[in-house]
């Protein structure tokens, strides 16, 4: 017996009225694109601005290690984070959360695939993300200040609890 099969998935979310493309589709999106959607499915200008987020998130994890980073652009500020565990030693090897400033100090673009950019930066914190067209691999960079600087964050990990 043959699996069944599902329609490709749409280049665009909406179609060409405005309304959501909606369904079951194999495969993802090019982009999402929420102000291509028109009313009654387009939110007012308030309610848009109070919950429309953008956000890019991964997790990876193998039999040594676990990594999970994230940008997030709330468009009245923005939210990152970074965690790396290294499950042989039981060590955390990175893990960094900020809260920042709206635009520009965060973006992320409508691609989910080929073509993303995500990015957040803040006084000692830059994160990005990024994956280029052509290419099958997501990129991650994550940049942070020394742990001598107090006034700014840092990617290392805590210090161990003192008992």
């Amino acid at each position: 017996m043959n699996a069944p099969t599902l329609p490709p998935a749409p280049q665009l979310l909406n179609d060409a009225t405005g309304a959501p493309r909606f369904g079951t589709f194999e495969g993802s999106l090019e982009a999402v694109n929420l102000r291509a959607l028109r009313p009654p499915y387009q939110p007012e200008l308030l309610q848009r601005l109070a919950t429309h987020k953008k956000w890019f998130y991964t997790f990876v994890a193998t039999r040594e290690v676990a990594a999970l980073f994230a940008v997030v652009d709330l468009g009245y500020s923005s939210n990152a984070f970074a965690l790396a565990i290294d499950y042989g030693t039981e060590r955390v090897l990175a893990d960094v959360g900020v809260v920042g400033l709206p635009a520009p100090q965060v973006e992320v673009n409508a691609h989910v695939g080929a073509g993303l950019q995500a990015r957040f930066r803040s006084p000692g914190v830059k994160l990005r993300a990024w994956r280029h067209f052509g290419d099958e691999r997501y990129h991650l960079e994550r940049r942070c200040a020394s742990r001598s600087s107090r006034s700014r964050p840092s990617c290392s990990p805590p210090a161990p609890a003192r008992r």
